[in-house]
């Protein structure tokens, strides 16, 4: 999947970026990039939401759509909800095999599906972190999203400052490249249902 440029690039576009040695210049700038970036997240799950709807067969009706979308939102937990979506993916490329669509058209689209999960779940991390980070000032380097204290996954048990200890610090820059990206998901989600329609509509 594609991430979108920045000047602090990391290997994937869902790993914790680099800290900053300066951060935001207001807590506001933050407090502002954590809305609209979660926001961006909920526009993806959405989407995800149809997805499971169209591999749940209820592509064809928004009567339909609509109750099959609030059963995936039913469940709490994320990791369960994309678990329901790969369950349903799985029995919808069943059908297509049985329905006699190319075995290579099949695996290529699970090998998208595949690396659609990953990207998804990857972004899902960032997304948590944004979600329960807590803005703070750091002395003599300026505002930043971070690890609640009482987090002690987030937090290295090493004496040193807070800043120094913790798993991750954004910016807001760092929140609206995670932003850019969740923005992606949400295009790529879209672009794998048309994957669908092409390779392993029911006339192919």
């Amino acid at each position: 999947m594609p991430k979108k440029p920045g000047p602090k690039q990391t290997a994937s576009p869902w790993e914790i970026r680099p800290k900053a040695p300066t951060g935001s210049p207001t807590d506001d700038e933050i407090y502002r990039a954590v809305g609209m970036a979660l926001t961006s997240w909920e526009y993806a799950e959405t989407a995800l939401a149809a997805l499971f709807a169209r591999f749940a067969r209820a592509e064809a009706d928004s009567k339909v759509i609509e109750p099959a979308a609030q059963a995936y939102g039913s469940i709490t937990n994320f990791n369960s909800r994309v678990g329901m979506v790969q369950i349903a993916a799985q029995a919808f490329f069943q059908l297509a095999e049985d329905r006699g669509c190319p075995v290579d058209d099949i695996d290529d689209v699970s090998a998208s599906f595949r690396e659609l999960t990953r990207f998804t779940n990857g972004l899902a991390e960032r997304r948590n972190n944004i979600a329960h980070g807590v803005v703070s000032h750091v002395s003599g380097r300026g505002h930043y999203l971070m690890p609640p204290m009482y987090n002690s996954k987030k937090y290295k048990l090493v004496t040193a400052p807070q800043w120094e200890r913790c798993t991750f610090a954004f910016t807001a820059e760092d929140i609206r490249y995670y932003r850019a990206n969740f923005e992606e998901l949400y295009d790529e989600i879209f672009a794998f249902d048309e994957l669908l329609d092409w390779r392993l509509r029911p006339s192919h």
